[in-house]
């Protein structure tokens, strides 16, 4: 398979999140393994971040990459980290030079055969997500077009991050609004029981529901049940 098919199939399935058995952490290890296989790196990474400042390494396409990853983590350096901070690509053709500013990721970096990194950020219309981290055993660049094919993937990727992120919480939410659904109903239930039982209006009887329940500190929902069940009696 040519090289232009397998760059056309990672975005198809970089993008493809509709699918059943979609895995967010399959599909960045998919990336990191490609990025390898399709542009002109040693090693390549991915990290999300998962609160503000807060980078973690998701996949790696090989066990140096991985210790690295977890290292850039822990010293909180070097290109990731820039990336994700600043929404814009980050290229170190000589990491050498960058060790006053990276002083305890560089060393590293070059310990385990690194001479040149990439950052490139995941983002979204101005949201940034995450990073893409590519190494070279080498100091030099990538070409442009390959750079371009770089942050186009860690775009692709920020959009299923982003699309699964949303349906995750779409399914919270409607599974909430339906629990408060089903409350109300069991409420309004109860309560037209105890407006029967002693002859108060719906009103009162909702009243009286509400201090039971944060007398006992119970939930409306929970002793509206448990009137209904029969194993309450307020009358």
């Amino acid at each position: 398979m040519s090289r232009e098919q397998r760059v056309i199939d990672t975005f198809v399935e970089l993008t493809d999140t509709l699918v059943a058995d979609f895995d967010a952490d399959e599909l960045l290890q998919m990336l990191a393994a490609r990025c390898v296989e399709l542009l002109d790196v040693e090693a390549a990474g991915v990290m999300v971040g998962m609160g503000p400042g807060q980078l973690h390494a998701v996949a790696a396409s090989g066990r140096d990459m991985r210790q690295l990853e977890i290292f850039e983590v822990a010293s909180e350096e070097g290109p990731s980290y820039e990336a994700f901070a600043s929404g814009q690509p980050v290229v170190v053709y000589k990491l050498a030079d960058l060790e006053s500013r990276w002083p305890a990721f560089v060393p590293r970096a070059r310990d385990l055969g690194f001479r040149a990194a990439y950052g490139f950020p995941l983002r979204l219309r101005g949201r940034t997500i995450g990073a893409l981290n590519l190494f070279l055993s080498t100091g030099r660049r990538l070409g442009g077009a390959d750079e371009r094919l770089a942050q186009g993937f860690a775009d692709a990727a920020a959009i299923a991050l982003i699309q699964e992120r949303s349906t995750q919480d779409a399914a919270t939410r409607a599974e909430q609004l339906s629990y408060a659904l089903g409350a109300r109903v069991v409420v309004e239930q109860a309560k037209g029981i105890l407006a029967e039982r002693r002859g108060l209006p719906p009103f009162a009887a909702f009243e009286l529901l509400r201090a039971h329940a944060r007398s006992h500190n119970h939930k409306m929902r929970d002793v509206a049940q448990a009137i209904i069940d029969g194993r309450l009696d307020l009358s």
